[in-house]
Order: C-alpha cells, then structure tokens, then sequence
C-alpha cells in the first residue's frame, strides 16, 4: 500500500484519494516507536520504523508539494 502511494504522489504527480490526516498519523506513530526502540535499544523496532518514517514522511512531503 505504501509503494503504490509514493509512485503516486511522485511519479504520477497525483493525490486524488490519499489522506494527509492518515499519512501524518503514520508518520508521527512511527516517530513515537523509533524513539521506543532507541531508549529500549531494540535494533528491530530502530530499523522498522526508520524506513516507515522515510516511506510516510515521502507521502506527507509529496502531497504537501503536490497539493498546492
């Protein structure tokens, strides 16, 4: 589901049908489990929700741009 997002967003430069609100709350979830994992020291959690704060952070960013 992310993927096809971000081509979306991008590369079809279209954001018909994608929710700021959810791709935000995405975003700041994953903010709040990174921090879990870095004060837990758990690299599995550190790694997840790196790469889910770069995948939604990209969909926030693209409709932000696009949007305007």
């Amino acid at each position: 589901m992310t993927l096809p997002q971000i081509q979306k967003i991008w590369y079809e430069t279209n954001i018909d049908g994608v929710s700021i609100i959810s791709w935000s709350t995405y975003f700041i979830t994953s903010c709040v489990w990174l921090l879990y994992g870095i004060f837990h020291k758990n690299i599995p959690i550190i790694f997840t929700n790196f790469l889910w704060i770069l995948a939604s952070g990209m969909i926030v960013i693209g409709i932000l741009v696009r949007g305007s």
